[in-house]
């Protein structure tokens, strides 16, 4: 998922959500058990527990893990790189250098990984496809001195990524299938004119429909200027439109939403701020409108904006009390329940440092370390996708003392199935920590009495550690000795309940499955009800 903070903003590690709704089962302790967490050495470097670390991770069991390495690490970005590959085991990278310079990344919501790293004097492009074996790795364009890569990954575009360098924009363009006009990836040089004509001015640059998104300060600062750089209408080359403004913000991202909806969020002066971004026709990408403003919070911290695998969005951000600072959480659209439709304070995380992160199924975990000024092990914590309530907290400690402060620790991406990495700094390197999620399953919930005095009942159905985006439901009559045949019962798309009417004395079983990010869940246990004669 997207770690990104601009316009002035720090760099943080975070994801978010998109799950739960009435009468959906609770969190039981199993489901964040010791025995659900394993642990593994990443990487061996004596005392450098506090360097900084990044962890890259993928729909498998692959991961990249760069830590800060040497004495020079502000003027030269020198990390250590460590791959996992799916057997489990941290080796030294197939593909890419076991040392690098200025390693960046972003992952969008489907687990497509675009990188870069300076390295011998040349600017390099790092993909991983979500289920490929390792990371591969071209060659973009001569090094400039000091300069540090900046990558965005396109949401929920396959492929598409963007890397900022210098006064260069490089472009990863997926590959094009079908009969018609097909096409391999490639890397291409989508540099031109600046987008103001002042070279001097300072950008920032965005995947939006049909083209890249400048943003900047205007000259003032009261207000960000917005270009977006399309296609010309010959097709020959690219142009910029006419500028568009919002007041001033800081610490923005853009998120993709839906085609031809991106959402602008920052921190205003009025608080946490969004705008939508719309083009109307996606084959007309120079025709764009920004929306009305949306103050989701009166609050001056910097928000983190996450899209999930069903592009629904999530926005987090450190709301100080007087009783310490504590994570606050909403959703857009929440598509089950009510519970994060207005900005809700997480339990347990205040005095805490946070990460957060979801899975591409919806379930939000929490990494949070207590501040009490020395070592402390770190606790975590799920909203499982498809239930009401937290986990209980589970105690992650690694073997040596860990570092002081979660900044040096890393939270990953989860796989589709809930699965996900989390790796400390301890005295002896890195230490890696991983969850395997309870199994995502579908079960009937309605009626809750298996006896009705009516014709007419409700049927409802869930699925946990997964929010479904379909349903499918199967009905057949208990006949006393044996069954009847299952047939299958129409129920509208992403719909989790319906009423049914069955004649008096018949007794029908019901049995749900769902469509998750992972695939079909397995059939669920029938649930059985008779109707009173």
């Amino acid at each position: 998922m997207r770690t990104r903070r601009l316009l002035g903003a720090s760099l943080t590690t975070v994801l978010a959500v998109g799950l739960v709704g009435a009468a959906t089962p609770t969190a039981t302790a199993g489901d964040n058990d010791k025995a659900d967490w394993s642990g593994t050495r990443a990487l061996r470097i004596a005392g450098d527990d506090e360097a900084g670390k990044t962890l890259v991770t993928a729909r498998n069991r692959w991961a990249l893990l760069a830590q800060d390495y040497g004495n020079e690490i502000e003027e030269t970005g020198a990390a250590r790189l460590r791959e996992r590959g799916r057997d489990g085991v941290w080796r030294n990278p197939e593909n890419l250098p076991a040392y690098v310079n200025w390693f960046r990344h972003d992952t969008n919501a489907n687990g497509w990984t675009i990188g870069a790293y300076v390295k011998d004097g040349a600017l390099f492009g790092v993909l991983h496809t979500p289920r490929g074996r390792v990371a591969s790795t071209s060659e973009l364009a001569r090094a400039v001195a000091s300069e540090v890569p900046r990558v965005v990954a396109a949401d929920r575009l396959n492929g598409l990524g963007l890397i900022e360098y210098g006064d260069r924009l490089i472009q990863r363009v997926p590959a094009r299938k079908g009969n018609t006009d097909p096409r391999p990836a490639y890397w291409t040089d989508v540099t031109d004119a600046d987008a103001d004509g002042d070279p001097s001015t300072d950008h920032d640059y965005f995947l939006v429909s049909g083209g890249v998104l400048a943003v900047n300060p205007s000259a003032d600062g009261q207000s960000l200027v917005l270009r977006k750089q399309v296609p010309t209408a010959d097709g020959t080359g690219t142009t910029w439109t006419d500028p568009q403004s919002v007041p001033m913000l800081s610490g923005i991202d853009i998120v993709h939403r839906a085609p031809g909806v991106q959402s602008l969020i920052g921190a205003g002066s009025d608080g946490v701020t969004m705008y939508d971004l719309t083009t109307p026709d996606v084959t007309n990408p120079g025709v764009w409108t920004v929306g009305e403003k949306r103050v989701l919070h009166p609050s001056n911290a910097t928000p983190t904006a996450v899209i999930d695998g069903r592009g629904d969005l999530t926005v987090y951000w450190r709301e100080d009390t007087a009783a310490g600072a504590g994570t606050i959480v909403w959703q857009a659209d929440r598509p089950q329940g009510k519970y994060l439709e207005r900005p809700t304070f997480i339990g347990g995380t205040r005095s805490t440092e946070t990460k957060v992160t979801v899975s591409p199924a919806g379930t939000i975990t929490v990494l949070a370390q207590p501040l009490t000024g020395r070592w402390s092990p770190l606790k975590v914590k799920h909203l499982p996708a498809g239930k009401s309530s937290w986990t209980r907290w589970q105690s992650l400690a690694a073997p040596a003392p860990q570092a002081s402060t979660i900044e040096h620790n890393a939270l990953g991406t989860a796989q589709p199935n809930g699965d996900l990495t989390t790796i400390v700094g301890d005295a002896r390197g890195v230490y890696a920590f991983m969850f395997d999620a309870p199994r995502q399953v579908s079960k009937m919930t309605r009626p809750v009495n298996r006896t009705q005095k009516v014709r007419t009942y409700t049927i409802a159905w869930n699925t946990t550690w997964a929010y479904a985006s379909d349903w499918q439901v199967r009905a057949r009559v208990d006949k006393g000795k044996r069954y009847g045949a299952w047939r299958n019962v129409a129920v509208p798309e992403g719909q989790r309940f319906k009423d049914v009417t069955r004649p008096r004395g018949e007794k029908r079983c019901y049995a749900a499955r769902g469509l998750t990010p992972d695939g079909w869940t397995v059939w669920s246990n029938q649930r059985c009800v008779t109707v009173r004669r």
